[in-house]
């Protein structure tokens, strides 16, 4: 926020909050303390769980993936109002992905809060894709150490 990383009594961790299972998923959640939140159901090594390496992975993958994150993201979006939501990873890199994810987001929040002119905008492939992460980290380690 302002150029600063929205701090409270510890880091933010958005990849815990709880997200509804899809009809059908029996797989019992990567997360050892939530089970069934987002990262439980969809970071990397859950779909590595359920669909062997990624070099693999199917527009199925992807499908499950826009679904629960989809509830993630709309939950982010009515917590903290963000203008736009950078989306990376091995899964977003598979055809279609985020023009599938924006188009669930858009229909969970079912028109509110409004969406801006610049929607296109709203979520984007991180810019340094594979090293996104490393850069953004060394960031703000510079900031910490002004």
């Amino acid at each position: 926020i302002e150029g600063h990383t929205l701090r409270g009594l510890g880091h933010p961790e958005m990849g815990h909050v709880v997200v509804k299972r899809q009809d059908g998923d029996d797989y019992a959640g990567r997360c050892p303390f939530h089970r069934d939140c987002l990262e439980g159901m969809a970071c990397g090594p859950a779909l590595e769980d359920r669909f062997g390496p990624a070099e693999g992975w199917s527009s199925d993958v992807g499908d499950l993936v826009v679904a629960y994150l989809a509830q993630g993201l709309r939950s982010i979006v009515y917590s903290l109002a963000p203008e736009r939501i950078v989306v990376g990873g091995g899964v977003s890199k598979l055809s279609g992905f985020h023009s599938r994810l924006r188009a669930s987001v858009n229909a969970q929040l079912a028109g509110y809060p409004p969406i801006p002119e610049r929607e296109e905008e709203a979520f984007i492939t991180p810019p340094l894709l594979e090293d996104s992460g490393l850069v953004g980290g060394l960031i703000l380690a510079e900031m910490a150490a002004r």
